[in-house]
């Protein structure tokens, strides 16, 4: 479970009452953070021992600097090289991917391009551990942004009142 033989990701359907939540997935995460990847996870760890535990909160709506990017990308790191656990909701992960597409226009490119920059180091040194996939990966559960101004849709508002 912890290193497929295909070397590619892996998915397990376990059934109810077999210990996912608190023993399989603390496990898991407590073997992947190993200082040379970082352990990302949702789940809420109570009961870790001797474990630094990190958590990451992010919204689109943070106004975020040049340092301020470098700040986020030391702070994985950090948490990488202490074998720490990151707690990160699924909303916080795509809000920060996010806000990089949405600092790449205008004045803020270099803040877009740190930001990109973390996203491609968390990319390859995070394994992520995701507990009720189904309810996570579901459609439902998407953030969808708009960058552009707001601006009346083709053919409005007569389309609707002919029809």
């Amino acid at each position: 479970m912890i290193e497929p033989h295909s070397g590619q990701n892996m998915v397990l359907q376990l059934n109810m009452g077999e210990g996912k939540s608190l023993v399989i997935i603390l496990a898991a995460a407590l073997v992947l953070a190993n200082g040379e990847q970082l352990a990302l996870t949702s789940q809420m760890f109570h009961l870790l021992i001797h474990r630094l535990v990190f958590y990451l909160l992010f919204s689109r709506s943070l106004q975020i600097n040049q340092l301020g990017a470098s700040v986020v990308q030391a702070i994985l790191k950090e948490c990488m090289c202490k074998c720490g656990i990151l707690i990160m909701q699924p909303e916080h992960i795509l809000s920060f991917k996010l806000l990089s597409i949405e600092k790449w226009p205008g004045d803020t490119m270099d803040i877009a391009r740190e930001l990109l920059q973390t996203q491609w180091w968390f990319h390859s040194h995070a394994c992520d551990i995701l507990d009720e996939s189904d309810e996570i990966l579901h459609i439902q559960n998407q953030l969808i942004y708009v960058i552009s101004p707001q601006r009346p849709l083709e053919g409005s508002p007569t389309h609707w009142s002919t029809m």
